[in-house]
């Protein structure tokens, strides 16, 4: 059961519920926020963090929180997006306004954020996995969506663009560390196995090529998918 009224409720469930309404609703009159019983309907078909639609009165807005515990350290870090969010506000650049953050597990037994409710372009929506080349349209929306905000950014005039990457290195740094150990593990540690099999190759040695395999992958589709920069024909590795 995603939502119940009482932390009692809440209490008696064999899984922890996704929204208590008796909290959240004095959560809300706390910041203002309609009146009266809340109504909340889960949307969208994320997994990563839960997005709802809340209805309270005259009130429409959205409430995100991470999914059930246990969660990994720093994943689904909530606070993090409204952090964001909020650090674009003051830009041209489109996102929804936040209206409030309730870092008090007390409510919902987790972090969350409440923002308003903004209708637009979703690219998940609008632009499937199976939209291929004879169906342009989708890509070129999501296309012209991305050039249309840069200008707007740039219309903020000459500076704009460096205070959003200001804001945007401020909320990243933390993870840095993390990033840099992925990095080492991964991209770095290949370059440099590949610099030493150079080496071993301009020394004569051919001893790294007795490893080595080759794989087969299959012809990509006739019907080529579209993708950022046009159209993709993708391969997939063989099983």
């Amino acid at each position: 059961m995603d939502v119940v009224d009482t932390p009692e409720e809440a209490g008696e469930l064999e899984l922890p519920p996704l929204v208590v309404r008796e909290p959240l609703e004095r959560f809300l009159d706390g910041h203002g926020i309609g009146s009266g019983r809340v109504e909340a309907e889960r949307i969208g078909d994320g997994h990563s963090n839960i997005t709802f639609l809340v209805r309270r009165g005259d009130a429409r807005v959205v409430l995100r929180r991470p999914p059930r515990p246990p969660l990994p350290p720093s994943a689904h870090d909530v606070l993090r997006e409204a952090r964001l969010l909020r650090a674009l506000e003051s830009t041209p650049v489109r996102v929804p306004r936040v209206l409030a953050v309730g870092d008090d597990e007390g409510v919902l037994g987790v972090p969350f954020y409440v923002m308003e409710e903004v209708r637009g372009h979703v690219p998940a929506a609008s632009l499937p996995e199976a939209t291929t080349a004879s169906d342009p349209d989708p890509a070129r929306t999501r296309r012209d969506r991305g050039v249309e905000g840069f200008v707007d950014l740039l219309a903020a005039g000459p500076d704009a663009l460096g205070r959003f990457h200001a804001r945007a290195a401020a909320l990243v740094r933390p993870h840095v560390g993390t990033w840099r150990s992925t990095w080492e593990a991964g991209p770095l540690a290949a370059t440099e196995a590949t610099g030493a099999q150079l080496d071993a190759l301009e020394r004569g040695d051919d001893t790294h090529l007795r490893s080595s395999s080759v794989h087969a992958l299959p012809p990509p589709p006739n019907e080529r998918r579209w993708g950022c920069c046009g159209t993709l024909g993708t391969y997939l590795p063989a099983v």
